[in-house]
């Protein structure tokens, strides 16, 4: 019985990684699985009235609530420094301290994007300092693929350390739940390493394609795609804002929200938006506003993905008798299969925690073999060097193709061969810390 119904999850779950791999929605195809595996669950006597009522339908997608806020709270953080000119004041500076020269220009602003993201989050953010970027970038000759890629690897770089994409991923596989002791303090310690590993292979990959380019452009001539936020020129002491959080989280062990806000109010009072009530007022609710509209499509999805990962660790068990001889069942086995097989998180494959992956992560999680630990670093890195950083699937990616008219095979020719060596890079180091 196990084993036939094992299949069936087996061949709905092939069907969903070929759906998505095909472009399909992939919060449409979550509430698809579901509407597949609770009525299995029910047929093989794993999921009964009181697990669907409570843990799969209400428990479930409410655990996120905390998240949500940690998620709502980022996407602000990403729209004040948006607003207030913090973003390219900060830019301006480092294109004037690089000078003329693509080479170094192009390394000072993947290391301010990687800083920058390690606490700012949301679409609207990238899209909003990309549009500053991007030009600078091309303008001074650095070829579209190549700055379409450092970009947003830049962005997957602070994506590793940053405290909302933590605790995103920890609501959807349920380890606030199953694991409340697993926290970002836990985590930052190699979350902070592999940020500087992606950002090494940026300034690498750099170096290999820009080292001997001649041309020599006024950098800070570009058009920038925002105007008004390129014309902001923030106090040079608010420009401690972006990093703010990162540096209350990890060296003063402040929790995220508190953090987090201390970074917005620090901005909106250095840049002078607190002359006035009303001002601060309006000011707040604005930017507030954008940073949860920017939000709002990702919060639905964890919603959807939560009921399902919920179902997904009640019917693992099924699992055992096909595929337990066949995981791996040694850390470092599981890593050299990450390391080779790191195109499978490609368009949100299985190895990927921000597609198909936590299928994936609660079949090996349910074998009790590995230490949370080390199997979500796994997981966690894999995403980001794929679906984050090297993906069409991601749709801040989608737009950075569509505004600097790369096509979509020389960004991905160009971005994950180095994302391939970043992650294999981060495996084994994970794997020398706590495997």
């Amino acid at each position: 019985m196990n084993v036939a119904i094992s299949v069936i999850l087996l061949i709905s779950y092939l069907a969903f990684v070929i759906y998505i791999m095909k472009g399909g929605n992939l919060l449409m195809g979550f509430i698809m699985m579901s509407c597949v595996w609770i009525p299995v669950g029910v047929l093989g006597g794993q999921i009964d009235w009181a697990t669907f009522n409570g843990n799969i339908m209400q428990t479930a997608p409410s655990n996120i609530g905390g998240n949500v806020v940690l998620i709502f709270i980022g996407s602000w953080l990403g729209q004040v420094l948006l607003k207030t000119g913090i973003a390219s004041t900060i830019i301006r500076k480092t294109v004037e301290l690089g000078g003329d020269k693509p080479l170094l220009v192009a390394i000072l602003l993947s290391v301010l994007t990687t800083l920058i993201f390690c606490s700012a989050y949301g679409a609207g953010a990238v899209i909003g300092i990309g549009v500053i970027v991007l030009p600078i970038l091309l303008s001074l000759g650095v070829p579209k693929a190549v700055a379409t890629a450092s970009y947003l690897m830049s962005v997957g770089a602070g994506m590793y350390t940053n405290a909302v994409i933590f605790g995103e991923k920890q609501a959807v596989l349920l380890l606030n739940e199953t694991n409340p002791e697993y926290t970002y303090q836990v985590y930052k310690q190699v979350g902070m390493v592999a940020t500087g590993v992606q950002l090494v292979i940026i300034v690498l990959m750099l170096v290999t394609m820009l080292g001997k380019k001649k041309k020599n452009v006024h950098a800070w001539a570009a058009p920038a795609g925002d105007a008004e936020a390129a014309s902001k020129d923030a106090p040079f002491y608010a420009l401690l804002a972006p990093f703010l959080p990162v540096i209350l989280i990890i060296f003063f062990k402040w929790n995220s929200l508190p953090a987090f806000l201390a970074a917005i109010f620090y901005a909106l009072f250095t840049c002078g938006y607190a002359k006035s009530f009303n001002n601060l007022g309006d000011t707040i609710n604005r930017t507030l506003y954008d940073g949860i509209m920017d939000a709002a499509p990702l919060i639905g999805f964890l919603f959807f993905q939560g009921i399902f990962t919920a179902a997904a660790n009640c019917d693992a068990v099924f699992f055992k008798e096909t595929l337990g001889a066949i995981i791996p069942t040694s850390t470092l086995l599981l890593t050299i299969v990450f390391a080779i097989g790191t195109p499978l998180g490609l368009f949100r494959g299985p190895l990927s925690v921000f597609g198909v992956g936590p299928v994936t992560f609660a079949v090996i999680n349910s074998l009790g073999v590995f230490e949370i630990p080390f199997l979500f670093a796994v997981f966690q890195f894999t995403g980001i060097a794929t679906t984050i950083s090297s993906c069409v699937t991601q749709s801040w990616n989608i737009w950075a193709i569509n505004y600097t008219k790369v096509s979509t095979k020389d960004f991905m020719l160009t971005a994950f061969p180095w994302c391939w060596v970043a992650n294999i890079i981060n495996l084994a180091i994970l794997f020398v810390r706590i495997g």
